[in-house]
């Protein structure tokens, strides 16, 4: 079914504030059109031992075979738009909109995949305490298809945009070994390295192979559109004599706007998965005196390959006498305009999403634990965990453009590494078992599991677009050292909001980054609180069967305490859960290239979401 929009709704939104500017949607919505993946996967594996003397050799293969068809044609079932109730009875639409492809190309992307992995590994036992471990392994991608070549984009841009992964292969060298301190084991050290390669976000290959710019266009009519297109047609019309209920998706003969602005997705050729050498150190110890174990280990990551999504079709500003320097005083490169707009480097195509290899980021991890197995029925867990994440662009949508869009940049397209969306700066967890054997052989057990941690990360930005790239809310804010700060102009603001906006920056903590920006994730959300129950039953039927009912209550401690427990506050300023961020009004450039940014009011805080427990 096609979407409906009606514009134009009175109401209360889901912060509390009065709207005139609320819209009625029905129908479909626009990303659910042709909207389906396929996936076969076929799976291989073997190995084998050899067993020779203290040593033992293991060596094997395993193979992963994916055939995917990805179908993603977002509007192709239409979408109407009403500016009123009035326009909707009368079906009065004020735009219409629907994505085609061209008979003859495929409605879905097909792609195939493999990766052959062949290791071989040595365990050697030197003593009854020590034990090395040193194997390698080495992966082979291939992918025999490849994505429609665009040659007005070869021409224009002097890159191929049918890149594929085939054909890269990863070695993997590691090592590892465990020393027990004592005779009893009662102590042991513990650790490792190597290399390590990951799955890929295959989402992100796959969308060079569906926007290629060839065989898809969209049509857009309106009625502030140039004629012929300033026509929509009516909702009865197009139910009546264009949709297709058997076959929804906008098919049509040939290409309809063959001259149409494109936007492309490629990939560098030869594009590696993802892969990096991680190293850990651990000490373990029992005490059995008081049938607890601790443990303290330390983890480090280094990346060796990851992905990296730019926009070729965005490029520096073209300076004349009102546009002020390319650079801003702050050190921001600024850009000459979005790039579907007549500043881009090419006025033939949209954005130009290109995915390639870097080698930037890290991670370093350390852990304490205390473990007290079953025991007089009794059993519980402490732990807590501190570290930090550090990466250039994280991988946190699902496409490419979104992932180079959202987020928060200071010289976009530049690698700048900071504190990653998903680091969880520190974490607690701690777990309470009760068991109970109220008749024999019917077990009942009841558990509580407590997790606190530290809040996502969030970013301070701009709610403009100040560097010109065609993209709104992503620019971080510069933080001046004051009034008199010669890199901005406070020509925005009067006497009260500028006392305002220092006194923020003051109390938010921005201060602290004066004369530079504020780096992306540098801030960090409130503490989260969660206590959960969980209760278990066995029903032994006959030997051996038997069976567990089990019990979840999520979020249990809302139920003791609202205070500690539901008072979860998030920034409601985010995609998918990643990308948070506080938008501190907007700001422009004057002409000797100071920022002016302006102040209204303190950027909204992070509040309550709607949520409570659940069984």
């Amino acid at each position: 079914m096609t979407e409906v929009r009606i514009m134009g709704f009175s109401g209360v939104n889901i912060a509390g504030a009065n709207i005139t500017t609320g819209a009625l949607a029905m129908g479909l919505e626009q990303f659910r059109h042709g909207n389906k993946i396929n996936v076969e996967t076929k799976a291989y594996s073997g190995n084998v031992d050899y067993f020779w003397q203290n040593f033992t050799l293991t060596g094997g293969f395993d193979r992963e075979e994916s055939e995917f068809a990805n179908l993603f044609r977002q509007t192709s079932f239409g979408i109407f738009d009403y500016a009123s109730v009035a326009d909707f009875v009368a079906d009065r639409p004020a735009a219409f909109s629907r994505a085609f492809y061209v008979q003859g190309t495929p409605a879905a992307e097909g792609a195939k995949f493999a990766d052959t992995g062949v290791f071989g590994q040595a365990k050697w036992e030197v003593n009854s305490r020590l034990t090395l471990t040193a194997g390698v392994r080495t992966d082979l991608i291939e992918s025999p298809t490849r994505p429609l070549l665009n040659q007005a984009f070869v021409n224009t841009f002097g890159l191929r945009n049918d890149g594929n992964v085939d054909g890269t292969q990863t070695v993997s060298p590691r090592v590892a070994f465990n020393w027990a301190l004592d005779s009893e084991r009662t102590m042991q050290l513990r650790g490792g390295g190597g290399h390590f390669a990951g799955r890929s976000p295959f989402v992100f290959i796959s969308n060079a192979y569906g926007n290629t710019g060839v065989g898809r266009f969209s049509v857009t009519q309106g009625t502030t559109q140039a004629a012929p297109n300033n026509v929509p047609p009516s909702l009865t019309s197009y139910l009546r004599n264009s949709f297709d209920p058997a076959n929804p998706i906008g098919l049509a003969p040939s290409d309809g706007d063959p001259t149409a602005r494109r936007g492309i997705a490629l990939l560098q050729d030869g594009l590696k998965l993802p892969s990096v050498w991680r190293g850990s150190l651990a000490l373990d110890r029992k005490i059995a005196a008081l049938g607890i174990n601790l443990s303290a280990e330390a983890v480090f990551t280094q990346t060796d390959k990851t992905f990296f999504t730019d926009n070729l079709n965005i490029k520096p500003l073209v300076v004349t006498a009102a546009t002020g320097p390319a650079v801003g005083l702050d050190g921001r490169q600024r850009f000459a305009g979005a790039s579907n707009s007549t500043g881009s480097f090419s006025t033939a195509f949209n954005e130009v999403i290109r995915v390639r290899n870097i080698g930037k980021g890290h991670t370093s991890y350390y852990s304490l634990t205390l473990d007290r197995p079953m025991r007089n029925n009794w059993a519980y867990n402490l732990g807590y965990t501190a570290g930090r994440s550090r990466e250039a662009q994280s991988i946190g949508q699902t496409v490419a453009l979104d992932g180079w869009s959202r987020n928060a940049v200071f010289n976009q397209n530049s690698i700048e590494v900071s504190r990653s969306d998903f680091e969880i700066r520190h974490r607690v967890q701690a777990s309470l078992s009760r068991q109970f054997e109220f008749k024999q052989g019917w077990k009942t057990r009841t558990g509580l599991y407590y997790e606190g941690h530290s809040g996502n990360p969030f970013s301070y930005t701009y709610g403009n677009d100040l560097n010109g790239d065609g993209v709104t809310t992503n620019d971080l804010v510069y933080v001046p050292t004051g009034p008199t700060d010669s890199k901005i102009s406070l020509a925005g603001m009067n006497a009260a909001q500028q006392a305002a906006y220092f006194d923020f920056l003051t109390s938010s903590g921005l201060n602290k980054f004066a004369g530079t920006h504020a780096p992306r994730n540098a801030f960090i959300q409130p503490w989260i609180n969660q206590l959960d129950l969980k209760i278990t039953q066995k029903l032994p039927i006959y030997k051996p069967v038997e069976v567990e009912l089990f019990f979840d209550f999520i979020n249990f401690g809302f139920w003791l305490s609202r205070q500690t427990f539901g008072d979860v506050k998030l920034l409601t300023n985010n995609n998918n859960a990643v990308y948070y961020r506080r938008t501190m009004g907007n700001a422009t450039y004057n002409a000797t290239g100071q920022v002016v940014p302006t102040w209204t009011a303190a950027p909204a805080a992070p509040r309550k979401p709607a949520c409570g427990p659940r069984t």
